[in-house]
Protein backbone atom coordinates (compact mmCIF):
# COMPACT_ATOMS: atom_id res chain seq x y z
CA UNK A 1 0.00 0.00 0.00
CA UNK A 2 1.43 3.17 -1.40
CA UNK A 3 0.87 6.56 0.25
CA UNK A 4 -2.45 8.30 -1.25
CA UNK A 5 -3.07 11.42 -3.59
CA UNK A 6 -6.54 12.00 -3.34
CA UNK A 7 -6.67 13.45 -6.33
CA UNK A 8 -4.84 15.18 -8.82
CA UNK A 9 -5.27 18.87 -9.74
CA UNK A 10 -5.05 20.47 -13.46
CA UNK A 11 -2.41 23.00 -14.10
CA UNK A 12 -4.18 26.13 -13.71
CA UNK A 13 -3.78 28.53 -16.57
CA UNK A 14 -4.22 31.75 -14.54
CA UNK A 15 -4.53 32.57 -10.91
CA UNK A 16 -7.55 31.95 -9.74
CA UNK A 17 -9.89 34.62 -7.47
CA UNK A 18 -10.20 33.56 -3.71
CA UNK A 19 -12.72 30.99 -2.30
CA UNK A 20 -15.63 33.12 -0.94
CA UNK A 21 -16.84 31.80 2.29
CA UNK A 22 -19.76 29.75 0.92
CA UNK A 23 -17.64 27.94 -1.77
CA UNK A 24 -16.53 26.41 1.55
CA UNK A 25 -16.52 22.66 1.66
CA UNK A 26 -20.23 21.78 2.93
CA UNK A 27 -21.19 19.09 5.80
CA UNK A 28 -22.27 16.20 4.06
CA UNK A 29 -21.12 16.95 0.14
CA UNK A 30 -18.96 15.17 -1.76
CA UNK A 31 -15.41 16.61 -2.83
CA UNK A 32 -14.31 15.87 -5.93
CA UNK A 33 -14.10 13.03 -8.30
CA UNK A 34 -10.41 11.59 -7.44
CA UNK A 35 -8.02 8.93 -8.81
CA UNK A 36 -8.73 5.17 -7.78
CA UNK A 37 -5.39 4.50 -6.53
CA UNK A 38 -4.87 5.56 -2.40
CA UNK A 39 -1.26 5.27 -1.79
CA UNK A 40 0.09 6.20 -5.13
CA UNK A 41 3.22 8.33 -5.30
CA UNK A 42 3.82 11.01 -2.42
CA UNK A 43 0.90 12.01 -0.13
CA UNK A 44 0.50 15.10 -1.35
CA UNK A 45 -2.31 17.57 -1.67
CA UNK A 46 -5.62 15.84 0.37
CA UNK A 47 -6.47 19.22 1.51
CA UNK A 48 -6.22 21.15 -2.11
CA UNK A 49 -10.03 20.88 -1.69
CA UNK A 50 -10.31 21.95 2.11
CA UNK A 51 -8.26 25.46 1.66
CA UNK A 52 -10.70 27.77 2.88
CA UNK A 53 -11.08 30.87 3.67
CA UNK A 54 -12.40 30.61 7.60
CA UNK A 55 -14.78 32.27 8.33
CA UNK A 56 -16.34 34.52 11.24
CA UNK A 57 -18.85 31.49 12.50
CA UNK A 58 -16.20 29.09 11.75
CA UNK A 59 -13.81 30.74 14.35
CA UNK A 60 -16.28 31.11 17.04
CA UNK A 61 -17.45 27.47 16.95
CA UNK A 62 -13.50 26.62 17.19
CA UNK A 63 -13.29 28.78 19.95
CA UNK A 64 -16.36 26.82 22.02
CA UNK A 65 -14.44 23.42 21.33
CA UNK A 66 -12.15 23.19 24.44
CA UNK A 67 -15.68 23.22 26.50
CA UNK A 68 -17.18 20.00 24.79
CA UNK A 69 -17.80 17.18 27.12
CA UNK A 70 -15.90 13.83 25.89
CA UNK A 71 -18.65 11.20 24.62
CA UNK A 72 -15.93 8.64 23.40
CA UNK A 73 -16.13 5.55 24.79
CA UNK A 74 -14.32 1.87 23.98
CA UNK A 75 -17.30 -0.12 22.67
CA UNK A 76 -17.52 -3.52 24.87
CA UNK A 77 -16.57 -6.70 23.88
CA UNK A 78 -13.17 -5.25 22.02
CA UNK A 79 -9.77 -6.15 23.18
CA UNK A 80 -6.85 -4.01 23.54
CA UNK A 81 -4.08 -4.36 21.17
CA UNK A 82 -2.19 -1.58 22.20
CA UNK A 83 -2.17 1.57 24.06
CA UNK A 84 0.91 3.81 24.93
CA UNK A 85 3.34 5.90 23.05
CA UNK A 86 3.82 4.82 19.81
CA UNK A 87 7.48 4.45 19.25
CA UNK A 88 7.77 0.40 20.21
CA UNK A 89 9.65 -0.89 16.99
CA UNK A 90 8.53 -4.35 17.42
CA UNK A 91 4.42 -2.46 17.21
CA UNK A 92 5.28 0.61 14.15
CA UNK A 93 7.29 -0.22 11.07
CA UNK A 94 9.02 2.90 9.77
CA UNK A 95 8.99 1.69 6.19
CA UNK A 96 11.47 4.57 4.83
CA UNK A 97 13.21 7.47 6.27
CA UNK A 98 9.98 9.57 6.46
CA UNK A 99 8.70 7.72 9.57
CA UNK A 100 10.71 8.08 12.48
CA UNK A 101 10.16 6.13 16.26
CA UNK A 102 11.08 9.56 18.55
CA UNK A 103 11.27 10.15 22.22
CA UNK A 104 7.72 11.25 22.45
CA UNK A 105 6.42 9.14 19.59
CA UNK A 106 5.72 8.47 16.09
CA UNK A 107 7.01 11.12 14.31
CA UNK A 108 5.77 11.23 10.27
CA UNK A 109 6.35 13.63 7.29
CA UNK A 110 5.03 13.63 3.73
CA UNK A 111 8.01 12.83 2.09
CA UNK A 112 7.35 8.96 3.11
CA UNK A 113 5.79 6.62 0.62
CA UNK A 114 4.64 4.50 2.74
CA UNK A 115 3.53 6.04 5.86
CA UNK A 116 4.02 4.29 9.68
CA UNK A 117 2.36 0.79 9.59
CA UNK A 118 0.78 -0.96 12.30
CA UNK A 119 2.44 -4.50 12.55
CA UNK A 120 0.11 -6.15 14.18
CA UNK A 121 -2.42 -5.08 11.48
CA UNK A 122 -0.28 -6.25 8.88
CA UNK A 123 -0.37 -10.07 10.36
CA UNK A 124 -4.06 -10.17 11.56
CA UNK A 125 -7.31 -9.24 10.34
CA UNK A 126 -8.14 -5.99 13.67
CA UNK A 127 -10.34 -4.26 11.62
CA UNK A 128 -12.97 -5.64 9.69
CA UNK A 129 -14.74 -6.99 12.59
CA UNK A 130 -14.83 -3.66 14.34
CA UNK A 131 -12.09 -1.43 16.39
CA UNK A 132 -11.58 1.19 18.77
CA UNK A 133 -8.95 3.77 17.76
CA UNK A 134 -7.63 7.32 19.32
CA UNK A 135 -4.70 8.76 18.49
CA UNK A 136 -3.33 12.20 20.57
CA UNK A 137 -1.27 14.92 18.51
CA UNK A 138 1.90 17.00 19.77
CA UNK A 139 0.55 20.42 19.94
CA UNK A 140 0.90 22.34 16.42
CA UNK A 141 3.37 25.03 17.74
CA UNK A 142 5.90 22.06 18.78
CA UNK A 143 5.80 20.11 15.13
CA UNK A 144 8.58 21.73 12.93
CA UNK A 145 6.52 21.46 9.95
CA UNK A 146 2.37 21.99 9.47
CA UNK A 147 1.06 19.65 11.32
CA UNK A 148 -1.75 17.19 8.75
CA UNK A 149 -2.16 13.90 10.51
CA UNK A 150 -3.53 11.10 8.16
CA UNK A 151 -4.76 7.52 9.43
CA UNK A 152 -5.78 5.11 6.57
CA UNK A 153 -7.13 1.99 6.71
CA UNK A 154 -6.97 0.56 2.74
CA UNK A 155 -6.44 2.13 -0.48
CA UNK A 156 -9.97 3.77 -0.23
CA UNK A 157 -10.65 4.54 3.19
CA UNK A 158 -8.83 7.22 5.32
CA UNK A 159 -9.16 10.56 7.51
CA UNK A 160 -7.15 13.21 7.14
CA UNK A 161 -7.36 16.53 9.20
CA UNK A 162 -5.42 19.73 9.49
CA UNK A 163 -4.09 22.73 11.81
CA UNK A 164 -7.77 24.72 11.14
CA UNK A 165 -9.94 21.89 12.58
CA UNK A 166 -11.17 20.77 8.50
CA UNK A 167 -11.41 16.75 8.20
CA UNK A 168 -11.64 15.06 5.26
CA UNK A 169 -13.26 11.36 5.46
CA UNK A 170 -12.79 8.97 2.30
CA UNK A 171 -14.41 5.77 2.73
CA UNK A 172 -14.51 3.79 -0.22
CA UNK A 173 -18.11 4.31 -1.62
CA UNK A 174 -19.04 5.20 -4.95
CA UNK A 175 -22.02 7.57 -6.12
CA UNK A 176 -24.34 6.36 -8.59
CA UNK A 177 -22.24 7.36 -11.33
CA UNK A 178 -19.29 5.27 -10.34
CA UNK A 179 -17.22 7.86 -8.92
CA UNK A 180 -15.58 7.69 -5.54
CA UNK A 181 -16.57 10.34 -2.90
CA UNK A 182 -15.32 12.10 0.06
CA UNK A 183 -16.72 14.30 2.66
CA UNK A 184 -15.28 17.06 4.43
CA UNK A 185 -16.12 19.68 7.23
CA UNK A 186 -14.91 21.77 10.27
CA UNK A 187 -15.17 20.98 13.79
CA UNK A 188 -15.63 23.02 16.37
CA UNK A 189 -13.77 21.17 19.03
CA UNK A 190 -10.29 20.84 17.44
CA UNK A 191 -7.68 23.30 19.32
CA UNK A 192 -6.54 25.87 16.77
CA UNK A 193 -4.53 27.45 19.53
CA UNK A 194 -1.25 25.73 18.02
CA UNK A 195 -0.66 24.97 21.79
CA UNK A 196 -2.87 22.52 22.82
CA UNK A 197 -2.57 18.67 21.79
CA UNK A 198 -5.78 17.37 19.63
CA UNK A 199 -6.73 13.92 19.74
CA UNK A 200 -9.23 12.08 17.45
CA UNK A 201 -11.14 8.61 18.06
CA UNK A 202 -12.51 6.83 15.35
CA UNK A 203 -14.98 3.68 16.30
CA UNK A 204 -15.59 1.52 13.75
CA UNK A 205 -18.84 -1.18 14.44
CA UNK A 206 -20.24 -3.22 11.41
CA UNK A 207 -24.09 -3.28 11.84
CA UNK A 208 -24.35 -0.54 14.30
CA UNK A 209 -26.27 2.04 12.68
CA UNK A 210 -29.63 0.22 11.86
CA UNK A 211 -27.97 -3.00 10.56
CA UNK A 212 -25.58 -0.88 8.30
CA UNK A 213 -21.41 -0.52 8.78
CA UNK A 214 -20.55 2.55 10.28
CA UNK A 215 -17.37 4.76 11.22
CA UNK A 216 -17.75 7.58 13.96
CA UNK A 217 -15.21 9.78 14.43
CA UNK A 218 -14.71 11.82 17.73
CA UNK A 219 -12.32 15.02 18.00
CA UNK A 220 -11.28 15.74 21.71
CA UNK A 221 -14.00 13.48 22.73
CA UNK A 222 -17.11 15.12 20.30
CA UNK A 223 -18.63 12.93 18.43
CA UNK A 224 -18.39 14.81 15.22
CA UNK A 225 -19.60 12.75 11.88
CA UNK A 226 -21.11 8.88 11.31
CA UNK A 227 -20.17 7.74 7.88
CA UNK A 228 -21.44 3.99 5.81
CA UNK A 229 -18.60 2.28 5.73
CA UNK A 230 -17.56 -1.46 5.18
CA UNK A 231 -13.99 -1.78 5.79
CA UNK A 232 -12.28 -3.87 3.14
CA UNK A 233 -10.67 -6.98 3.83
CA UNK A 234 -7.51 -6.29 2.93
CA UNK A 235 -7.26 -3.31 5.66
CA UNK A 236 -4.64 -2.60 8.21
CA UNK A 237 -3.66 0.99 9.57
CA UNK A 238 -1.24 3.28 8.65
CA UNK A 239 -0.60 6.52 10.90
CA UNK A 240 0.87 9.17 7.98
CA UNK A 241 0.75 12.55 7.38
CA UNK A 242 0.50 14.99 3.83
CA UNK A 243 1.57 17.82 2.42
CA UNK A 244 -0.79 21.05 2.70
CA UNK A 245 0.00 22.60 -0.71
CA UNK A 246 2.34 21.53 -3.29
CA UNK A 247 5.94 21.19 -2.14
CA UNK A 248 5.32 21.96 1.19
CA UNK A 249 6.15 19.29 3.93
CA UNK A 250 3.19 18.43 5.91
CA UNK A 251 4.39 16.61 9.12
CA UNK A 252 2.36 14.91 12.30
CA UNK A 253 4.04 14.10 15.73
CA UNK A 254 1.35 11.11 16.92
CA UNK A 255 2.43 11.00 21.09
CA UNK A 256 0.00 8.40 22.12
CA UNK A 257 -2.28 5.46 20.52
CA UNK A 258 -4.73 3.31 21.96
CA UNK A 259 -6.12 0.87 20.02
CA UNK A 260 -8.72 -2.01 21.01
CA UNK A 261 -9.96 -4.62 18.49
CA UNK A 262 -13.32 -6.77 18.29
CA UNK A 263 -11.18 -9.47 16.35
CA UNK A 264 -10.46 -12.46 18.51
CA UNK A 265 -7.22 -12.04 17.08
CA UNK A 266 -6.45 -8.78 18.94
CA UNK A 267 -6.46 -10.89 21.97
Amino acid sequence: MNIPSPFTPAAPAAPAPAPQPSQAPVDGQPLAKRPKSFFTGRFGLIFGLMVVVLTVAAIALAAAGPLLVNHSAIPAGMTKVFDGVPNDSSAWRAADAGCSLVANGLDVDSSTREGCRFVPSEHADLLTQGFYLSATLAPDASVTNIQEPVVAFSNDEYLAFDQSGAYLICTGITDRFGNDTCVSAYSSAWHTDGYTPNTFSVVYQPGADNGQDALVLFINGQQTRTVDLTMAGESELVLAATEPSPGQRGEAVYTHVTFYSATSQGS
